[in-house]
């Protein structure tokens, strides 16, 4: 394992995919580990389930989460880490399908570091 790991939080593959291939475009050499829904979440980062081996699951340094969840949402998850002194060192990278003013404030109230829009499809660059 090159470091601690990153945690994402999101419901679509295809989002999940596109983010993780960013994120090696850029270097980043930490494990990802992929949830898809703030019930997986909780119990990852609670060591619970699935998850409760550290050597297999330790903490994550960095969460990315989507606001836009099925059942519940990212506002539930942020509520919950915030209640959480031994999370308080997670970086929290908000995603959403739009830049709402609203959804950044909310979301940085509640705890969350950053907020990213995701792009609504891939993006081809062409150099003429």
């Amino acid at each position: 394992m090159s470091g601690k790991p990153v945690l994402l939080v999101e419901d679509s593959d295809d989002d999940a995919l596109l983010l993780k291939r960013t994120l090696n475009k850029v270097g980043l050499a930490n494990p990802v580990y992929h949830v898809n829904d703030v019930d997986q979440a909780l119990c990852y980062l609670s060591g619970e389930g699935p998850f409760a081996d550290r050597n297999q699951h330790p903490l994550p340094s960095v969460i990315f989460l989507d606001l836009r969840l099925p059942v519940r949402g990212g506002y539930e998850l942020l509520e919950w880490i915030g209640t959480r002194p031994e999370f308080r060192t997670i970086f929290i990278v908000v995603l959403a399908g739009t830049g709402n003013i609203e959804d950044i404030a909310k979301a940085n109230r509640m705890g969350a570091n950053t907020f990213l829009t995701k792009p609504c499809k891939p993006v081809t660059l062409k150099i003429s």
